[in-house]
């Protein structure tokens, strides 16, 4: 098959995951372009040479063999999109069924109302995302067996089939079914897989720059795809000449010279994705994209997930997201992974982490003491429950404060930990009884604060309390010892008086 010439670049113009939508230009009239989901779309490319794929056998369900020994054998179609479809297939050669991802035979059809043949852009975009993913061989990404045309011309190529569901779809449905904690146990380890893939292909010189959990396949088995590499392009020529030489001889490969922007789904892009050049993208830009998966796992959507595109492209040129802090109330936010969020989403890509291997790093480090932070976090929340209580006693601070000396042997830098030992303290302090028990456990709690100023001034107001009790203790003794004095002193003048009248 001839490979096609000059093309232009289209636009994802989705503004959330799944959605179907139209394709366009930014700040340009919207193409007639077909409609379709934001993962089945391809980008441009700009291709030349005489060079062919090769014509595979292929056989459709039901189709005739033609008497010839077919290499594939398509048996059920697995997902349609905009401009591709996915099916199901045997290898005959091998004895094992694979995946069949081919382009739409009317989506090769020129369209009489436009002016434009895309038929060269899908094409371009098919060949040369193929190219790219099979020169990736990385356990997160899905390998190409093949790549070619059937016997109508049409481009195809053959892969691993994942049997999984969409990472989107699983996301969605345990947003429902999980509570916070299992819930980003699981999905943060899948974020950690997909961005070691993202790693690697780094380290080869190439950047994905349409990351999204709508791109990932979660196998049944728990193996993690990243999928559709269409966006692709070269950000390293050295690295990618030293690590992807075959690939680099192709003489339109994309890269950051030759590539067009904008590019991405504008739910999750990174600022210079929106530039009209591609000079600022690199591995940064994937960790923007990272940055924003992260921050769905942690609000239950998108950044940028409003329903015009404009908006959504607006705001992300500028990374004007909703802050995550004003999502603590909502649900229990790990602070780790909100600092590593916001860094990674910082709109100056020198301020984001380094590498996608940092961002991997950082997740990894989250896991691993992720059980031990968030029963610390659940003993302060039992301590915060219980102080805003209107019936607290002395005997509620006293587990307060064990159940704080838990949380700090659990995770020593709990945020919450020492502003909830102040309201221990001062509460103990104003609850002060003038049984010295009670005065040396008071005090005892106030020498445990770290803050010198307000230790010396509770320990100082726990001991006038305890000066005034005694002061009042011996007010009342004395007028106790007082009053029993004179109840005697008047008893015995009764008692006299008694005696005068009896012996008178």
């Amino acid at each position: 098959m001839e490979r096609p010439q000059s093309v232009s670049r289209p636009y994802d113009e989705s503004v959330e995951e799944g959605a179907a939508s139209p394709w366009a230009t930014i700040n340009r009239s919207v193409q007639e372009f077909p409609t379709g989901q934001p993962t089945d779309a391809l980008p441009p490319r700009s291709l030349s040479g005489d060079s062919s794929t090769s014509s595979l056998r292929i056989q459709s369900p039901g189709g005739e063999t033609g008497g010839e020994e077919q290499e594939f054998i398509l048996e059920t179609r697995l997902a349609r999109g905009g401009f591709g479809e996915v099916w199901r297939a045997t290898q005959t050669a091998l004895r094992r069924t694979i995946a069949i991802k081919r382009l739409r035979a009317d989506r090769l059809t020129p369209n009489p109302d436009s002016e434009t043949d895309h038929t060269l852009q899908v094409e371009s975009a098919f060949y040369y995302e193929a190219l790219i993913t099979a020169n990736l061989s990385h356990p997160n990404i899905a390998p190409i067996h093949d790549l070619g045309t059937d016997r109508g011309g049409r481009m195809l190529l053959a892969m691993k089939l994942v049997e999984g569901e969409l990472w989107s779809e699983r996301i969605r449905n345990d947003l429902v079914r999980l509570g916070v904690r299992d819930f980003l146990s699981m999905h943060v380890q899948t974020l950690a897989d997909v961005a070691q893939a993202v790693h690697f292909a780094h380290s080869r010189g190439v950047v994905h720059r349409d990351l999204k959990p709508s791109q990932v396949i979660v196998g049944n088995y728990g193996e993690v795809q990243l999928m559709d590499w269409g966006l692709a392009l070269v950000h390293d020529e050295t690295a990618a000449t030293k690590h992807l030489p075959r690939l680099m001889e192709e003489p339109n490969v994309p890269t950051r010279r030759n590539g067009m922007n904008p590019g991405g789904t504008p739910a999750y892009m990174a600022p210079e994705q929106t530039d009209s050049h591609c000079d600022r993208i690199g591995p940064h830009t994937d960790v923007f994209l990272l940055g924003s998966i992260l921050y769905l796992l942690l609000t239950g959507h998108a950044p940028y997930a409003d329903k015009d595109m404009t908006t959504s492209l607006n705001r992300a040129a500028a990374a004007q997201y909703t802050p995550l802090q004003e999502y603590k109330g909502e649900r229990y936010l790990p602070p780790e992974l909100v600092h590593l969020c916001t860094v990674s989403m910082n709109p100056e890509p020198n301020h984001r982490p380094s590498s996608a291997a940092d961002f991997h790093k950082a997740l990894t480090d989250y896991l691993r003491d992720s059980g031990r932070k968030w029963d610390s976090v659940q003993f302060t929340a039992q301590v915060r429950r219980t102080l805003e209580r209107d019936d607290v006693r002395i005997n509620d601070l006293e587990i307060c404060d064990s159940l704080l000396g838990n949380a700090e042997g659990l995770w020593r830098e709990n945020p919450d930990i020492e502003p909830l030992r102040k309201i221990v303290a001062a509460t103990y302090a104003a609850m002060t009884t003038v049984e010295d028990a009670t005065l040396a456990a008071a005090i005892l709690r106030a020498t445990r604060l770290h803050d010198n100023q307000l230790r010396s001034y509770l320990i100082l107001h726990i001991e006038r309390v305890y000066a005034s009790m005694r002061r009042r203790k011996a007010f009342f003794t004395e007028l106790i010892v007082a009053g029993v004095i004179l109840f005697i002193a008047l008893g015995i003048v009764m008692v006299r008086e008694l005696m005068k009248l009896t012996s008178g």
